[in-house]
């Protein structure tokens, strides 16, 4: 969900008229209202994305960008949510078991084991993966469970990325999108209802303080 931060015509009309007509006064607050109102809109998706998921606040808050008015001659601004799917090491309860990976998505549902799968070290940050065979990407690589005599969890890790003749690769599995939860209309409404009541409540200050200098 990307969604704009904007000045209604009639509150346009009713600040020029309260400033009487200065182009200098009028640009710096909005300018200034805009600011604030899209890091809130910002704070608010943040919001949401944490009480769906059980995600550590940093994997949402880097998928969200807030971009503010860049100058008086540029007075627009937008909240950009990235649609890459999140790596499941980012959720909070991500914890290799004897059986694979264990965690939990969302907020209020199960706990989860991905059979076989494990947590490694690739490319400076922790990933969740599993192996596949290049010549058959749908299947395990290893046996049955049943027939090995270390657990999965103990198993020797294959360099990432690999497959260079040993027929093997590792697959990073990736979790939803914070953009799944952020496009549901209700949310929409509710965010761009708080975003117009904060620019609203920004902009009368920024046209109490300009009154002060006129």
């Amino acid at each position: 969900m990307n969604g704009s931060v904007t000045i209604g015509r009639d509150s346009k009309l009713r600040m020029e008229r309260l400033l009487g007509g200065s182009e200098k006064l009028y640009n710096r607050s909005v300018y200034r209202s805009l600011k604030t109102a899209v890091r809130g809109t910002k704070t608010d998706k943040t919001a949401v994305g944490l009480n769906h998921y059980i995600l550590k606040k940093p994997a949402v808050t880097k998928r969200i960008k807030a971009q503010g008015p860049t100058s008086y001659n540029n007075l627009k601004a937008n909240n950009i949510a990235a649609s890459k799917p999140i790596s499941l090491i980012s959720f909070k309860r991500t914890r290799q078991v004897n059986q694979g990976v264990r965690l939990q998505v969302l907020k209020g549902g199960g706990v989860e084991t991905i059979p076989r799968a494990f947590i490694q070290t690739a490319k400076n940050a922790k990933q969740v993966f599993w192996r596949v065979r290049e010549d058959m990407p749908d299947k395990d690589v290893w046996p049955s469970k049943k027939r090995l005599k270390r657990t999965w969890s103990s198993m020797p890790r294959i360099q990432y990325p690999q497959g260079r003749g040993g027929g093997e690769n590792l697959r990073a599995l990736k979790g939803p999108r914070i953009t799944d939860v952020l496009s549901n209309p209700l949310v929409i409404r509710d965010v761009q209802d708080k975003a117009g009541s904060r620019l609203q409540k920004e902009l009368n200050r920024q046209i109490e303080m300009a009154l002060r200098e006129i």
